[in-house]
């Protein structure tokens, strides 16, 4: 029994000390998508006339996929990075971290066939986002800084969310197209009020 015990005590410890990106790729990958570019140029559904223009920005690896028997050791592990951070900013840029590897997630899940899982993580995706942009609003409302490199990193990643949601919708049932669509209608919302933190 206490050996039992020392030993998930030792994993523990040990996944509590390993950083995120270290755990699964030293570089970010990007998912090789089965989405294919479309050789007519795409029209945004917003504003009819202007060409949709891919965003720079490389969604992280995102790990093992929530239908993977040891992802609750992976979520243990998020949970008690996310206690430890102490800095502000620091915690909203892991919440952008999470928020890019769930969405990315949904892009390796599609690309496995593993549709069931899509939604779900997308639903997280956006919910990691909303609060990394709820956290910097809060600090510049309370008359903190924030670097322009958070900022901008934040304005990049819903610009992405924003464009994988919209190509996810072409690739998934129409059970998951309610998700995608709620989760779609989220990050234009968080897009809008970045302008919050001007």
């Amino acid at each position: 029994m206490v050996h039992r015990f020392l030993t998930l005590l030792s994993l523990g410890l040990s996944l509590m000390f390993l950083s995120p990106e270290l755990v699964f790729a030293k570089t970010p990958v990007q998912a090789t998508s089965v989405i294919q570019p479309s050789p007519t140029p795409q029209i945004s559904g917003e504003v009819l006339g202007t060409v949709t223009k891919k965003v720079d920005y490389v969604l992280p690896y995102p790990g093992i996929s929530l239908d993977h028997p040891l992802y609750v050791l992976k979520q243990l592990r998020d949970m008690i990075l996310e206690k430890l951070i102490s800095d502000p900013i620091r915690k909203a840029e892991f919440y952008m971290l999470q928020a890019d590897k769930f969405v990315n997630m949904a892009v390796f899940a599609i690309d496995q066939g593993k549709t069931k899982i899509v939604g779900k993580a997308v639903t997280q995706g956006e919910w990691y986002l909303q609060q990394s942009e709820i956290k910097l609003i809060t600090l510049k409302n309370n008359g903190i800084s924030i670097p322009g490199s958070v900022t901008d990193r934040l304005e990049k990643s819903v610009a992405k969310h924003i464009e994988v949601l919209t190509e996810l919708l072409t690739n998934v049932s129409a059970s998951e197209k309610e998700v995608i669509t709620d989760a779609l209608t989220l990050a234009k919302k968080l897009q809008a009020d970045l302008s919050k933190l001007k």
